[in-house]
């Protein structure tokens, strides 16, 4: 920041973002040149200005130069001051400035400053700073606020960097300082454009308006170049224009549409036509399978409808012209029109008509839906149009899809994706396997060809079961919707969740894999995998009714890799051992997911197949990817673990080091059925051992019947062995009940407004339970107090508390045990 007047300094975080001239009730207009993307600093000086590559001293008889006036005003020492400003100085030499009369006046507005981008770079971001003097008056109140805009968008307030003026802090009649600095990053500017900021006043008073006493000393800039990769032609459409007259006050619009799965940034991008052109600011999106409006008047008058981004001026003039979107010299999307009847939209008939992102005025027609008296279309919603879904090819090989509309046979014709049943039979996709799960094969030539499906809405809002008999233990369910939904948000008729885990194909390590949790993300192109005895889906609940009933916070996860010259050979497979509440389900269901064989082309069958499954004699699934056992442990529990390979030897290694929230009180065991090995899975974190297999595996057959579950043919090579609490006491007798104390979870949780707390007390026992706030305050005290021996619970009602997390403490003899709770209002 340079040299500081040797004064009082107080720091106001948080602020600005570049050069600004000073104060004075007179507004100040100045332009800086960026030329590059290094730091810049401006000083004043009483005497010849001094330009460096990386700052400027200006003289202030050379404040011309910022003003861009032909003369510069001259302003006075502060005891010599006039209506046109003043300087501060100081033995050092720096020299703080206020009053730069400007060219022109701009009511409200105290000082400007514009920046213009003469470089050769695109700037995204800019850390900016100021050093300001002032002196203490006690008649002086209220706030000063940074505003910015680049070339002639709408002013936009900088948050967090109002200046209080009674908050400013002086001893005596010195002058003080302070600096705000900033970072902004809410615009974009190209060579050529403007970046302005505006100092203007928020219930300011002062009796000396003339002479308000802050003076500005030293400006520090530092822009952040960007280079940002245009999206890919076609990655959204143009599918509604709205033209109007330039001298009038009715609105326009451009609607665009994003036909992908992926949200595409606009920050930056040019909307150009034939009457001039703008650049969107700010980090703006078009979310997947989503309509985004961008709209103006040319002036202050409100737009009569929903819209996504503002614009300053008219571009879109009646009669035959063009839209072009384009991200630097890329153009992304471009239609062309030829508007007829003044104040009526013009629709797209189909995106698939505009797949590569040229939207052509044969296929636009006139909007027959009325916005208001005199306006029609249909900004931000489908109206006539008929959208299209595409779905990226990323990775070759096998890919499970549920289709979400019917695919377009005109944009797939070249694309050498191979298509099949579930039974492995090649198909042709027709209407009729709208949303039924199909193969889809690519090779390393398919990945830039996306599939193409056009819009049929009549059963997009419901489940689709496809089940494969009792024997198998297993459904498919094909999602509802175009847009990612979280596995908490899939719910019955009750609105509870309907699984902790379902099971999904990776298209990427070409494998079944488990996913659980309430925020696992499921995509509805790819059909998830439950248990034949789960409910089908009823419907897919809000964010703000998303129960915790399913999340899967208790867990071992255990993974199989293969060892070479003591080296993992990445990952082979991996099983996850869960353990969830029926009583938060309010459910006996099982649901246990069947290890399935990967899918493998006719040509791949000479592919090598390792497995790691889990038996569990609760399930029906003799080989699991996915089995569970009570949140708490009344019994001892085995679990097999086995292995099945194509190999017929392997040196592998098990890993289950990702273990969550298993209670301290409980054993864990390993034991390897061949060496007699017992291992302490809490002491260890992997076990290595060599295999060899006398199962042969038909890699034919499993090739010609996709979805095959494994059925073992022999036992499992190693068992978990599970002890609750109880059990452990039994083993190791009297001594050890005070280790057994157990906190359980809260229920419900997340909570609003009362949970309930529940822990084990071994014998009759002091117990303190409190909740503490993440600050470490306590906020509560529920229970002080001698406690029967058993399950206890107690209420907290938080009804007077504010949402966020807390701390449940439980203190009993020597021992404290903690759990997280949240509480959602």
């Amino acid at each position: 920041m340079g040299v500081m007047l040797p004064y009082k300094k107080f720091i106001v975080s948080s602020l600005l973002a570049v050069i600004t001239v000073g104060f004075s009730f007179y507004s100040v207009n100045a332009q800086v040149p960026i030329t590059d993307n290094s730091r810049f600093d401006v000083t004043f000086t009483l005497g010849e200005t001094v330009k460096e590559k990386q700052s400027v001293a200006l003289s202030i008889g050379d404040l011309k130069l910022l003003t861009g006036a032909d003369t510069a005003v001259s302003i006075r020492d502060w005891n010599e001051r006039n209506d046109h400003g003043f300087f501060v100085n100081d033995n050092s030499g720096m020299v703080a400035i206020n009053g730069l009369r400007p060219g022109s006046q701009n009511d409200g507005i105290y000082a400007v400053l514009q920046f213009i981008n003469e470089s050769r770079s695109d700037f995204d971001a800019f850390e900016i700073a100021f050093d300001f003097l002032y002196k203490k008056e006690p008649d002086i109140r209220g706030e000063l606020k940074l505003y910015y805009r680049v070339n002639q968008n709408a002013w936009n307030e900088l948050a967090g960097t109002a200046v209080s003026m009674s908050s400013l802090q002086s001893s005596g009649t010195s002058w003080s300082s302070f600096s705000i600095q900033s970072h902004i990053d809410g615009i974009y500017l190209r060579h050529g454009d403007i970046l302005e900021f505006a100092w203007i006043p928020d219930n300011l008073l002062t009796e000396e308006s003339s002479h308000l006493p802050i003076a500005l000393q030293q400006i520090e800039l530092r822009p952040a170049v960007t280079r940002p990769e245009p999206p890919a032609r076609g990655s959204i459409i143009i599918t509604e224009i709205l033209t109007s007259d330039p001298q009038s006050s009715l609105p326009e619009y451009i609607e665009v549409y994003n036909p992908t799965g992926d949200a595409v940034p606009l920050k930056g991008m040019v909307i150009a036509t034939g009457s001039g052109e703008i650049v969107v600011q700010g980090q703006k999106y078009v979310d997947p399978y989503s309509f985004f409006v961008l709209a103006t008047t040319g002036g202050a008058e409100s737009i009569p409808f929903d819209y996504d981004y503002r614009y300053p001026i008219k571009l879109l003039a009646p009669g035959s012209a063009f839209v072009e979107l384009r991200f630097g010299d890329t153009e992304t999307a471009k239609a062309t029109y030829n508007q007829a009847q003044a104040g009526v939209a013009l629709e797209l008939d189909q995106v698939s008509n505009a797949f590569d992102g040229y939207t052509s005025m044969q296929h636009f027609a006139n909007s027959p839906f009325e916005i208001e008296r005199g306006l029609h279309g249909t900004p931000g919603r489908r109206g006539t149009t008929s959208r299209m879904f595409s779905h990226a090819i990323q990775y070759p090989g096998w890919h499970i899809v549920s289709l979400p509309g019917i695919h377009n046979s005109r944009l797939n014709r070249n694309s050498d994706l191979d298509y099949r049943d579930l039974s492995g039979d090649e198909i042709v996709p027709s209407v009729d396997d709208l949303r039924k799960p199909i193969l889809v094969y690519a090779d390393e030539e398919s990945l830039s060809k996306p599939l193409f499906v056009d819009e049929n809405g009549s059963t997009s809002d419901q489940f689709m079961r496809s089940d494969f008999g009792q024997d198998v233990g297993f459904s498919l369910i094909s999602l509802p919707g175009y847009n990612s939904i979280r596995l908490g948000s899939i719910a019955n008729e009750m609105n509870l969740p309907v699984t902790p885990a379902v099971q999904v194909w990776d298209a990427s390590e070409q494998a079944f894999r488990v996913k659980f949790g309430s925020d696992a993300e499921l995509n509805p192109w790819s059909p998830i995998i439950i248990n034949s005895e789960v409910q089908t889906p009823a419907h897919v609940l809000d964010e703000s009714r998303i129960s915790s009933a399913a999340e899967l916070d208790r867990f071992i996860r255990i993974r199989l890799f293969e060892e070479e010259t003591g080296r993992r050979d990445g990952l082979k497979d991996e099983l996850v051992l869960g353990f969830s509440d029926s009583r938060m389900l309010r459910t006996d269901r099982r649901f246990d997911l069947p290890k399935l064989f990967p899918i493998l082309h006719p040509e791949e069958v000479q592919n090598e197949i390792t497995l790691l499954y889990a038996g569990n004699t609760l399930s029906r699934h003799r080989a699991n990817s996915f089995t569970h056992l009570p949140h708490e442990l009344d019994d001892t529990y085995q679990i097999g673990v086995g292995i099945a390979t194509s190999k017929s030897v392997i040196q592998g290694v098990l890993d289950w080091s990702a273990m969550q929230d298993i209670p301290d009180e409980w054993v864990l065991t390993l034991e390897d059925r061949v060496t007699g090995n017992s291992i302490d899975m809490r002491e260890h974190a992997n076990y290595r051992f060599r295999y060899t297999s006398s199962a042969e595996i038909d890699r034919e057959e499993i090739a010609e019947n996709p979805l095959t579950p494994v059925t073992p043919h022999q036992n499992e090579r190693f068992v978990i062995t599970i002890k609750p609490y109880k059990s452990a006491l039994d083993s190791f007798g009297d001594s050890v009940r005070p280790g057994s104390v157990e906190l359980r979870q809260n229920f419900p949780n997340p909570f609003n407004p009362a949970t309930n707390i529940v822990y084990y007390l071994p014998e009759e026992t002091h117990v303190r339970i409190g909740i503490w706030n993440v600050v470490g305050q306590q906020v509560a005290l529920l229970v002080d107090d001698t406690m029967r021996a058993g399950e206890n619970s107690v209420s907290w009602n938080a009804a007077d508390m504010p949402s966020g997390i807390y701390i449940v403490q439980l203190e009993t003899g020597n021992r404290i045990f903690t759990r997280k709770i949240t509480l959602i209002k």
